[in-house]
Order: C-alpha cells, then sequence, then structure tokens
C-alpha cells in the first residue's frame, strides 16, 4: 500500500532545554491505499490465478487522518545528535474498491476505520549552509 500526508507541526519548548528541543505535536491529512499481497510460485492453485487475485486482496483506498506526539531534541554543539520519538496514529476513511469479496462470496459496500498505530523514531543528521559568528549561533544565507 501507500500513504501521503500534508502536515503541520507545533513544537512546545521547556525553560531547560535549548529552543529547537521540547513537546513536538504534528496533524495531517491525506489518502491511504492498501491491498492483501498474494504471491503464489508457479500459479498452481486455480482460485488464485492472475484472473481471480483481485477478488481475495481486499483492495481498500480513502481518505485519512494523522497524529503525532513525541519529544524533539536537537543538540546545541555537536549537531550530530538530532531526533524525535513519539507515537504516531493514523485513521483512514476506507471503503473496499472491488466489487465483490471471492472469500465472502457477497459484495463488500460497507465504509471502514483503519487504524494503525506505531512508535516513530526519527534521527536527523544535518547538513549546514551558513556561517558562524563566534556565539555559537548559525546564520543562514
Amino acid at each position: 500500500g501507500y500513504n501521503f500526508f500534508i502536515t503541520a507541526s507545533r513544537l512546545f519548548t521547556f525553560k531547560n532545554l535549548n529552543k529547537n528541543s521540547g513537546l513536538l505535536t504534528e496533524l495531517g491529512a491525506g489518502y491511504i491505499q492498501h491491498k492483501i499481497r498474494i504471491e503464489i510460485p508457479g500459479e498452481d492453485v486455480m482460485q488464485l490465478q492472475a484472473a481471480y487475485k483481485q477478488g481475495y486482496d481486499k483492495l481498500c483506498s480513502g481518505p485519512a487522518l494523522k497524529q503525532f506526539v513525541g519529544f524533539q531534541f536537537m543538540q546545541y554543539r555537536d549537531h550530530y545528535v538530532n531526533y524525535t520519538i513519539g507515537v504516531e496514529l493514523i485513521e483512514g476513511f476506507t471503503k473496499n474498491r472491488r466489487g465483490y469479496n471471492y472469500d465472502l462470496r457477497s459484495p463488500d459496500t460497507e465504509s471502514r476505520l483503519d487504524i494503525f498505530a506505531g512508535l516513530k523514531f526519527t534521527w536527523f543528521i544535518p547538513r549546514y549552509l551558513a556561517f558562524r559568528d563566534g556565539k555559537d549561533e548559525y546564520y543562514f544565507k
């Protein structure tokens, strides 16, 4: 399957950390599509040959929402320890895109709620295109 989102983020900083670290929240809206991958070596099963696979793959797609809550840490001096870690939740409001399900022997026209939840970790390896003044501050051109 695949998905794509347009997202917006907000960083809530703490007084004892630098201004680029803190609680990170993210909201997004987009589109999601997924199906069951059926792979038969040799094509020996009559019911799952190429002409019939679409009746079993349960292709679903539709709009989706995404939320993320986590912690972002951007190191102040050594710029190689920059990361985010948190929980991400995706809700897909999908519908079956096939006309008929062979395994259920019936049409599937109902809307579904597909929920994906997981732990998200991002490690940033920055490349700065800037110059430094003498105070460990970066100014971007």
